[in-house]
């Protein structure tokens, strides 16, 4: 959104993709998709980003040929107890930013 402040705490949903589409992450083989080297190295990368910088968790991921989707948790240490600050209701839970 423009204007919006993504370095803020929240939930963001990131993709990535390869200049011009081009297959870059993965390989098919035997009817199944496998990583290569440039796919290894975007997982790991990701899977270590809470190493690097404790104020940031990250949920589900997928790396396709062409694209990356994750879920990226930015916390606020504030709040790291409930990340997503949710206010427990049995009928209705709610999701308060701040």
């Amino acid at each position: 959104m423009p204007g919006y402040d993504y370095s803020q705490p929240g939930v963001y949903f990131v993709t990535m993709v390869t200049y011009q589409r081009e297959c870059q992450f993965d390989k098919v083989g035997d009817g199944k998709m496998w990583l290569n080297k440039n796919g290894q190295i975007i997982a790991q990368t990701w899977n270590d980003l809470p190493i690097h910088n404790p104020h940031v968790e990250f949920g589900t991921y997928i790396i396709m040929l062409n694209h990356f989707h994750g879920i990226l948790i930015l916390v606020d240490t504030a709040i790291e107890a409930n990340p997503l600050n949710w206010t427990e209701d049995e009928e209705n839970p709610v999701l308060h930013t701040t």
